[in-house]
């Protein structure tokens, strides 16, 4: 007939877990279970880095807040795994030629005038009242 021993006393959970603010700080081992928030918007780029932390095993969970390029990159999942700032250029680049600096300035006028006058229209009616 079986023994009953009472269970050993629960450790707490500080006890089980170790919390580390930075991602150095954290020593790399055999298994490694991470839960890491993604607080620079490139989920695969911090679950890469935090996949080091792990010798022979890791499972690292990115908690990640709902930004624009999210689920894009969730659903292209294979092109960010080999190399996680692989955004693609959804638009072309802004080149630095003339033409467009000038259209720049032209803009910024036009915006910087439209601005100024009704920032003065609403103080000529509030001064007029």
């Amino acid at each position: 007939m079986p023994v009953y021993e009472p269970a050993k006393p629960a450790k707490s959970l500080y006890e089980k877990i170790k919390f580390s603010s930075t991602l150095w700080s954290a020593k790399p081992q055999k298994e490694s279970f991470i839960i890491v928030e993604d607080e620079f918007c490139n989920m695969f780029n911090m679950m890469r880095a935090y996949l080091s932390r792990g010798k022979t095993q890791a499972f690292v969970n990115v908690l990640s807040e709902n930004y624009l390029l999210r689920d894009y990159m969730r659903c292209n999942r294979q092109v960010f795994m080999s190399d996680p700032n692989a955004v693609p250029s959804l638009v072309p680049d802004y080149a630095k030629t003339e033409r467009n600096t000038i259209l720049k300035l032209f803009a910024l006028q036009w915006l910087s005038v439209r601005f100024l006058m009704t920032k003065s229209c609403r103080s000529c009616t509030l001064l007029g009242d």
